[in-house]
């Protein structure tokens, strides 16, 4: 088995995945890939802590295993607000 985990995070939104393991069967070596992505500074996430992981299944193996990772930014489309502009014959609410 081969896992990654993440520090501890303050907020939800956060992921961590095992994205590729590559082998070099010349210099008998692995190199593992992971991709952890953030949330955008426009999504909403909550204060939680928590910690991410991944893990996959490999076949035992004397082989030197290093790691590598991605970090990237997933961002949250905003909500877009629209006015209701009041129609002919209609008033608008007061304040």
């Amino acid at each position: 088995m081969l896992a990654v985990s993440s520090d501890l995070q303050d907020e939800t939104g956060h992921k961590m995945r095992i994205k590729k393991v590559y082998e070099d069967k010349n210099t008998k070596h692995l190199l593992v890939l992971i991709e952890e992505t953030d949330k955008g500074d426009n999504c909403e996430v909550e204060v939680e802590g928590n910690i991410t992981s991944d893990v996959v299944a490999i076949s035992k193996t004397d082989y030197e295993i290093s790691f590598d990772r991605v970090k990237k930014v997933e961002n949250c489309e905003k909500e877009e607000t629209t006015e209701e502009t009041p129609t002919e014959g209609q008033s608008s609410p007061q304040q």
